[in-house]
């Protein structure tokens, strides 16, 4: 099985804000969890919480760190979500990461329902809330411009099991 390989093998979840990665990470790691599958699970913007906003250089840092942590210890499965902006953000998360073995999984929905899952799961009173709304869109297009992405999955109609296991499968067959 690909997933049981002795090199760690990556898989990185990216999406606009509101495309359900961290829904999609749970639900995976459920999955993988069932198929006995020895994994660690990072959700990158959370190495690094920060303001002002965004200041990338710790989070790579810490996962960085992270990683090779994991990876001394025998993890031979890295999970990742990261909202990637761009192609610069792109290429210094694979740099921080201790393999080339990395899969690209892209979740798109549409601009209106990334800003009503927003809408539904943030706080009404949190500050960054107009900004996060804002930027949904432009980082939705951000993301389809994304080189290199093996995998690309809609969540407009898929509940979050159904996406991972469409993941799972993907990476096992490549």
């Amino acid at each position: 099985m690909l997933w049981q390989t002795r090199h760690v093998q990556v898989v990185v979840i990216t999406g606009a804000p509101g495309a359900g990665k961290t829904s999609v990470l749970t639900a995976l790691m459920g999955l993988l969890e069932t198929d006995g599958v020895r994994f660690a699970a990072v959700e990158v913007e959370a190495l690094a919480l920060v303001h002002p906003w965004p200041n990338h250089d710790a989070a790579f840092e810490h996962l960085a760190y992270v990683a090779e942590s994991f990876r001394r210890r025998g993890y031979p499965s890295l999970l990742l979500t990261a909202t990637i902006e761009n192609r610069e953000y792109l290429r210094r998360l694979l740099d921080a990461l201790p393999s080339d073995d990395v899969r690209l999984v892209r979740l798109d929905a549409p601009p209106a329902l990334l800003r009503q899952r927003i809408t539904r799961r943030e706080p009404p009173e949190w500050v960054g809330l107009p900004r996060l709304l804002e930027a949904a869109g432009t980082l939705a297009t951000a993301t389809a411009e994304l080189p290199s992405v093996d995998v690309v999955l809609s969540t407009e109609e898929a509940d979050p099991r159904t996406v991972a296991a469409a993941i799972r499968d993907a990476v096992q067959a490549r």
